[in-house]
């Protein structure tokens, strides 16, 4: 267990020092802008016009983390139902509304996070961002039961391919707990257990 953890802090500063450098081995320099919006949220802003594509991402300080015992894989599974319809998108939700303008589409949730991202051509951006706001305020009305109990089972499926049959796939819940203590908010997969989920 040891060697494992120790692997895993010597991949990490490894990933951290090569993302700090370019090929000549001096940093990087991105210019961005940063402001917040009147509603609270930041927003970053860099640009670059090499190519006619614009990147999409939001990010949410919700993962995993905040979840307490007996309530696991939420933060996962609202991001399974963040792409799904909300009240004014079309049916097939974002998945169906972004393939039809050439949208690479995905999502993520860790311990400390869940983000969205889309690269959309550069004049699909409004719609992106209309899309991004929609299902930020209006899932709620469209979301039901079914669909709530589709999106568990598509988590919990998720669960044995990533966690139960894949070879070694159980280290990554074995490191959790033997690398945090019980109660603490990282003694827990992202992905929950299936008895939470089906709670």
């Amino acid at each position: 267990m040891k060697r494992a953890v120790r692997f895993i802090t010597l991949w990490s500063l490894s990933l951290t020092f090569a993302c700090g450098l370019d090929q000549g081995g001096s940093a990087l320099d991105v210019n961005f802008e940063k402001y917040e919006l009147d509603n609270g949220l930041d927003v970053v802003l860099h640009v670059d016009r090499s190519d006619p594509v614009v990147a999409v991402a939001m990010t949410f300080h919700v993962g995993s983390a905040r979840e307490v015992r007996g309530r696991t894989g939420f933060a996962h599974l609202f991001e399974h139902l963040f792409f799904l319809d909300s009240e004014n998108l079309p049916s097939g939700g974002l998945d169906r509304l972004m393939t039809r303008v050439g949208s690479s589409t995905n999502g993520s949730t860790n311990t400390d996070r869940t983000n969205y991202y889309e690269t959309v051509p550069t004049n699909a951006l409004e719609l992106a961002l209309w899309m991004e706001a929609d299902r930020m305020g209006f899932l709620l009305p469209a979301l039901t039961e079914a669909k709530l109990a589709n999106q568990q089972d598509v988590v919990r499926n998720e669960r044995r391919q990533s966690y139960e049959i894949a070879p070694y796939g159980e280290v990554w819940a074995v490191l959790a707990k033997e690398m945090w203590p019980a109660g603490h908010p990282y003694h827990h997969t992202t992905i929950g257990s299936h008895e939470d989920l089906e709670a």
